[in-house]
């Protein structure tokens, strides 16, 4: 919240210096970017994605910090990875880029936290992107998610939330 207070240009002095990124959302002032919609947008995203009662596990205080697959001790630098779950079996995944670079890893579910995802290794699930509200892939059995859940972000792709639905 600060930072986007920050990039708003909030008022109460809550962000590290004084913004100017509001004014430079304003065609033909001397500072315009370009980007500015387009970060509206992705905040926006994140703002929706949360509140949406699908994703209620974003607020739930069940949480675990995905390892490598490669690397179980040792988590990857290049991506924030954490899953969220709640007791009814809403789960969903979230993950950072924080290199903004192409990045991709697989990582491991144990077996403790899979079972209170209630994740079975017999169903099928998908993941919904939440922040473009989309499928991601095809369906994998829970046995195949737990043992290898592969991500892949591109250089522009900030942060993937991907919530586990059951496939029909």
């Amino acid at each position: 919240m600060i930072l986007m207070g920050q990039e708003f240009g909030e008022s109460w002095g809550l962000g590290f210096r004084r913004s100017d990124f509001l004014r430079s959302r304003f065609v033909g002032t001397s500072n315009y970017q370009t980007y500015g919609d387009a970060l509206v947008t992705l905040y926006s995203s994140f703002i929706h994605g949360r509140l949406d009662p699908f994703n209620h596990a974003l607020t739930s205080a069940n949480r675990y910090f995905l390892r490598p697959t490669s690397s179980p001790n040792n988590p990857d630098q290049r991506i924030f990875a954490e899953a969220k779950w709640t007791n009814d079996g809403n789960v969903v995944f979230a993950f950072h880029n924080l290199w903004q670079q192409n990045v991709s890893q697989s990582y491991f579910i144990p077996p403790d936290i899979a079972a209170a995802m209630l994740i079975d290794d017999s169903m099928q699930y998908r993941l919904v992107d939440i922040l473009g509200m989309q499928q991601k892939g095809s369906c994998h059995s829970g046995a195949d998610l737990k043992y290898s859940f592969y991500v892949s972000m591109d250089s522009n792709t900030v942060a993937q939330w991907l919530r586990l639905e059951q496939c029909n």
